[in-house]
């Protein structure tokens, strides 16, 4: 039997293809609601500089839900508790200032809504996905909050 290797070749680039058109979807989407909420929040307007700093947001996004994803359904029981115990020193690490809680917090909500839009596999995580999605939106949110921060002194 002949493997047919142009037909399989056809294939995998079919599938790089739709995995390219999602990623590229997400972060059109992502950059158009985050560049809404820095103007609700900063009043910053779009620039070259933002849009770079939030496709790197974008992409770590992606990033970081497609590992939690594969983390849900492949995790040993211990790996997955050491996981979260891990993102817990690191949160627990964070110094944010009351007065900067409630930007952060609509920050993790803009960030949690357009996960949710492009992964509905969110739906079917387990409590340990729930959780690392949690604290890793947590996490993120503080880095793209501490970013906006930085965009918003050089606009000044």
């Amino acid at each position: 039997m002949k493997l047919n290797t142009d037909k399989l070749m056809e294939e995998l680039l079919k599938e790089f293809k739709k995995v390219d058109e999602f990623r590229n979807q997400f972060r059109n989407d992502f950059i158009k609601v985050f560049t809404s909420l820095l103007y609700n929040l900063y009043q910053l307007e779009k620039d070259e500089k933002m849009n770079e700093a939030l496709t790197i947001m974008a992409q770590q996004t992606i990033s970081y839900t497609e590992s939690i994803i594969e983390k849900d359904r492949s995790f040993s029981e211990y790996r997955k508790e050491e996981e979260l115990k891990a993102m817990d020193d690191l949160l627990a690490k964070l110094q944010i200032l009351e007065s900067y809680e409630e930007e952060i917090r609509k920050i993790k909500q803009t960030l949690n809504d357009v996960v949710i839009n492009h992964y509905p596999t969110i739906y079917e995580f387990t409590s340990f996905g729930y959780r690392l999605h949690e604290k890793k939106a947590q996490y993120h949110s503080y880095q793209f909050w501490s970013g906006f921060q930085q965009m918003k002194i050089e606009k000044e």
